[in-house]
């Protein structure tokens, strides 16, 4: 195999300012600091323990200690980061659907988790805050290793239903509701995400509840023997949560963490206000007959927030937490109580302010409830994603309908965060005995499908009653293989569009739905049948049915089908269109439904290389992708890679890469990705020997790439490169 090597296209700098130092308080009490490892890579868990010279009465109580990391990377990055309290905790083995027993947490040590966004040397001193004094302890540093791990989950500036990671590359959330375990606490999770990673799944909830040992804090007298009251957190539910994240990333599965859920501020929706520890009968202070009064309650605000703080301390630096959700259902708090959504929404203000101040990762926030209440904080600048729930008969068309309506009642992201089948006499029945007529999931992928053609995900929530007992995780393999390297949200003019139907009887028309995204480069559609019944094993065969695209653009298209059922996919020979016109796609005989896309392929550099030379430049070595025929400098590779048509001129200036500097202190990086088959690798330094990455784009968004740069990021000088790679 030949080495393709990789090409420095050019370097830029700008100069900054020196970043902040740190000020020296009082001498160092930390103790024993040591890392829990020293291999760690980008993105990945930086973990440290210590110890403090003092003891405290409650070690999670940031009034009486706080301790926080002062973190700062070699690229000037500088943040703070809570460290927190921990005691290890192990539990039994037992298979799952058995009941799994805590063993007693053992002794208690401080600890610090980061993730580390560059390679190379960090830095961080440990600053431990009390009633008598603030102390700030000596540097300890760590070496980070290179990774091409994509970062966090962002939302995309430029794409309002498009959600990111760091290093660009597209994130679709394809998963179901994983909200609690079933009491066997690992063997849960191993089977349940081993099935999400096998079949392209990448998404789930997880809600923190005492009924399956999972809150952080609930009444001291509850049976599960693992909950100290208000402030004094479970060990025994973080460690679960610790295992849970793990597992997550292992499987390359991103959790949205519910914070609070319904049940436990309710008296009348699932209620559990009754071991609430914030309840007076429990304990608390809050009166037992004025829940909403825990909204508003400054002592209660300010106790949530403590317990916040842990949990950014403890699971911040995941990547794999997708979002905070900070409430599950907030509207079934007081059933119908209208008054009570101003108050609500306060409370979302506050809390989701609050967990931006103190994460220094920016997770994205979330929260689901009805519209009534989502009016009430929706356009608060630190709520990031808006769900809504949908429980029908109808399910599939009740869903395509919420998605239409939220796109268009709210402008910032939406999710469906909940659905399911509801009425008509049917149940899910339970993990043991499952009654739902569907054997085949017909409804849960038809919903699912929809949801990518509106670019609404929505997510199941049967997991137990329905999804494992039926053994139907396999539905979403298919979805997932459609959408693998697509980038549908950095393409031009995506939007949803109407397919005109014909060729069929009109009878069998009349039943087929159909959802399709368009572009100016891509059409990707998605048809069902809905004569065949209710929960039907089989559905008639469908023949002679043409959809019509409308205004299709001019240009090479390449055409596939997909039955979302069994996930096979034919391909039909290469299609040109000559002109902008409507163009009619002859399905497959096809049953229940069939998904097809329609791509212009992308553009190879061996297309290029015939193209623009000749066979004898081909042979002579003028085409190769380190040859510079042009005599200016910029490789063959380089050229196609940045767009330039004619690889013997001179490269315009105008399409070099530009680092520019902004008013507000922040630089752009920018520079266009046309190319089909090559990855972009941008690198930064602060003295043109020691190269870290910036960022790596594995699948070219077509147009001009812009990275931002925070003004941590500037040292007194920056210098970056881009790089391309051939794939």
């Amino acid at each position: 195999m030949i080495d393709t090597p990789r090409f420095v296209l050019h370097t830029v700098a700008l100069a900054a300012c020196s970043a902040p130092t740190l000020c020296q308080l009082h001498a160092a009490s930390v103790e024993n600091f040591a890392w829990e490892r020293s291999d760690v890579s980008m993105y990945g868990k930086a973990e440290a323990s210590f110890e403090l010279s003092s003891t405290y009465d409650n070690p999670y109580d940031p009034d009486e200690i706080s301790v926080d990391a002062l973190i700062s990377g070699p690229h000037g990055e500088s943040y703070e980061m809570p460290c927190f309290w921990y005691q290890p905790v192990t539990w039994s083995e037992v298979e799952i659907g058995e009941f799994a027993d805590f063993n007693p947490p053992g002794e208690g040590v401080w600890m610090l988790r980061f993730s580390p966004e560059s390679a190379g040397r960090w830095e961080i001193r440990i600053r431990c805050s009390d009633e008598d004094e603030t102390e700030l302890g000596a540097a300890h540093a760590i070496d980070v290793a290179y990774s091409d791990a994509p970062g966090f989950v962002r939302l995309d500036p430029e794409d309002r239903q498009g959600f990111r990671f760091d290093n660009g590359a597209p994130y679709l959330p394809i998963g179901i509701n994983l909200s609690w375990n079933d009491h066997s606490l690992t063997p849960f999770y191993d089977e349940y995400l081993s099935s999400f990673s096998a079949n392209g799944m990448n998404w789930m909830r997880h809600w923190f509840v005492a009924f399956s040992r999972q809150a952080l804090e609930w009444s001291e007298d509850y049976w599960s023997n693992t909950y100290h009251g208000v402030g004094r957190y479970s060990q025994e539910a973080a460690a679960l949560t610790d295992m849970m994240l793990e597992k997550a990333s292992l499987h390359g599965v991103y959790v949205q963490i519910a914070l609070e859920q319904h049940g436990k501020f309710s008296t009348t929706v699932d209620s559990t206000w009754a071991d609430n520890p914030y309840n007076e009968a429990k304990g608390g202070w809050i009166p037992s007959d004025e829940v909403k009064e825990f909204f508003t309650d400054a002592q209660a605000i300010k106790a949530i927030q403590n317990k916040y703080r842990y949990i950014v301390a403890r699971w911040g630096f995941s990547r794999n937490v997708f979002a905070w959700e900070l409430f599950n259902e907030a509207n079934w708090i007081e059933q119908f109580d209208s008054s009570f959504d101003s108050v609500l929404g306060q409370w979302h203000k506050t809390m989701s302010s609050y967990l931006k101040e103190i994460d220094p990762y920016q997770h994205l926030v979330t929260t689901s409830a009805a519209r009534e209440e989502l009016e009430y904080f929706a356009d608060h600048p630190d709520i990031d994603i808006l769900q809504e729930h949908l429980y029908a008969t109808d399910i599939d068309q009740q869903v395509a309908q919420l998605d239409d309506q939220m796109l268009e009642h709210f402008s910032k992201p939406a999710l469906v965060g909940e659905f399911g089948i509801y009425g008509s006499n049917l149940s899910y029945g339970s993990a043991d005995e499952p009654t739902h007529p569907d054997l085949w999931g017909d409804h849960v992928r038809q919903s699912a499908w929809i949801g990518t053609m509106k670019r609404v995900p929505n997510m199941f929530w049967y997991w137990s009653e329905y999804l494992r007992p039926y053994d139907l995780f396999p539905l979403f393999k298919p979805i997932s293989a459609f959408w693998a390297g697509e980038d549908p949200g950095a393409q031009p003019n995506i939007a949803a569009t109407s397919l005109e139907l014909s060729g069929a009887q009109e009878s069998a028309l009349a039943e087929l739905t159909a959802y399709a995204l368009q572009s100016d480069v891509s059409v990707y559609g998605y048809l069902y049948d809905e004569s065949y019944g209710e929960w039907a094993e089989t559905g008639p065969t469908l023949s002679n049915v043409t959809v019509t695209v409308p205004n299709l653009k001019a240009g090479a298209y390449h055409l596939s089908f997909t039955d979302p059922v069994s996930g096979a996919v034919t391909s039909s020979e290469p299609i040109t269109i000559l002109e902008t016109a409507d163009y009619p796609i002859a399905l497959p005989d096809f049953s229940k439904d069939i998904a097809f896309k329609l791509t212009a392929p992308p553009r190879l550099y061996s297309q290029w290389v015939a193209d623009h030379f000749s066979e004898s430049e081909i042979l002579n070595g003028q085409a190769a992708p380190d040859a510079d025929p042009a005599g200016d400098g910029v490789a063959n590779l380089l050229k196609f890679a940045l767009g330039v048509d004619d690889p013997t001129s001179r490269m315009d200036s105008g399409m070099l890469p530009k680092l520019e500097a902004l008013p507000d202190g922040t630089s752009r990086y920018r520079f266009a990705t046309p190319g089909g088959d090559v990855a972009y690798i941008v690198e930064s330094s602060s003295n043109l020997q020691n190269w870290q990455n910036v960022s790596e784009i594995s699948i070219p968004r077509g147009e001009e790439q812009i990275i931002a740069l925070p003004s941590s990021q500037l040292q007194p000088a920056l210098f970056l490169r881009l790089q391309i790679r051939r794939k």
